[in-house]
Order: C-alpha cells, then structure tokens, then sequence
C-alpha cells in the first residue's frame, strides 16, 4: 500500500493536521488564563477554570452537531475534497483567532467555528484511510497505523511549540498567542499536502 501515494500523502496530511490541533488542545487553556490575567490581574482560579471550560466545552460541541452532516456530505462527493475545505477553513480560523487579544463575544464565536472542522478533519482521514484499505482486510491496520502517525506527530507539537513560545516571546515574557500562527503554520502545510491526495473513496451517488 506504500507503493500507492495515497497512503504516504494522507500520513502526511493527518501528522501535520494533528500538530496543529495538539497545539491549540494543549495551550489554548494556558492562553485564556494569560488573557484574563491581562486584564484582571487578580482573577480568581475557579474564574479561569470556568472560561476554559466553557471554550473547551463549545469547541466540542459544535463538532457534535456538524460532523455527521459533513461525514454524509463526504459520502456523496469524495474524502478529499471534503478534507481540503476542512483544512483550509481550520487554517483561516487559526489566523483569525490570531487577530483577537482579549476573551469576549469575536473569541468565542471562533472557537466554537474551530470545533466545526477540528474533529472533522481526524474523522474524514480516517474514513480515508478506511477506503484504502478496502478490500485488503487491513482495516483494523490501517487505523493503528494512523493513530500512530497521529500520536507520534502530535508528541513532538507541544515540545516545539513551546520552544517557539521561548524564543520569539518578547523577553522575560511568555506569549501564547504564538499558539494562533502556529498552528495556521501546519493547517497551511497540511492543506497544501492534501491537495495532492489522489482521489479516495467512489462517492456515493445515492440520497444519504
């Protein structure tokens, strides 16, 4: 199946995908403490852990509802297109989030327009990888394969991106809005890759 560039490419494309989810997973509860520590100095712990909760939560939620209309639209036109929209609206949030500075209303709304593709995107590599392996009774292969890749590409993010964090911050600080252009970094490069994805999947043509 390596042989094929499907494979190789979609490992690509989830990795890098996953360095940037891992990144906003892992740092944005430590951002939203900075911000409202920016602004109320003196803001209390169960304060911090309420609005990280209720970001974390919205995120969540929102993919809750969305994903199983995108996985069925999926199934009518193909993975990649799909994983290609999913990609690149994932790095234009990742920008925009970048342009906010402090928790409110505009912060709010584009975490939970976040949650709209983030498991999306996980979700649609692996029906992807499901279609490569069909036929081949890999299936079962090909999900630890991808998981693995995922995990393993997702260890490395924090560790990188906290040296990002301790070099470009300015000095004596810790800026974790790095986490925003991060993150568009790898959503760009693995939106880029996907668009080299070979068709996946026959699309189904019938009402889902």
């Amino acid at each position: 199946m390596f042989k094929d560039r499907a494979l190789p490419l979609l490992l690509l494309v989830t990795g890098l995908r996953g360095m940037a989810d891992r990144s906003m997973i892992f740092f944005l509860p430590v951002l939203i403490a900075q911000l409202l520590r920016e602004v109320d100095p003196g803001v209390s712990d169960v304060r911090i852990a309420t609005v990280v909760a209720f970001h974390l939560a919205l995120m969540t939620g929102t993919s809750i509802v969305v994903s199983p209309f995108i996985g069925a639209f999926s199934d009518r036109i193909g993975r990649k297109p799909i994983l290609v929209t999913v990609l690149a609206f994932s790095a234009l949030i990742s920008i925009l989030l970048g342009l906010t500075s402090t928790i409110g209303v505009a912060f709010a709304v584009l975490v939970g327009a976040l949650g709209l593709v983030r498991f999306a995107g996980a979700n649609m590599a692996q029906a992807a990888s499901l279609d490569i392996a069909e036929g081949k009774r890999l299936e079962g292969s090909m999900i630890g394969l991808l998981w693995g890749n995922n995990a393993l590409f997702g260890s490395l993010s924090p560790i990188l991106l906290g040296f990002v964090i301790a070099t470009f911050s300015p000095v004596g600080t810790e800026d974790y809005r790095l986490i925003f252009p991060y993150a568009a970094v790898f959503a760009i490069a693995a939106t880029v890759a996907s668009v080299f994805l070979p068709p996946i999947g026959k699309p189904n043509t019938r009402k889902v």
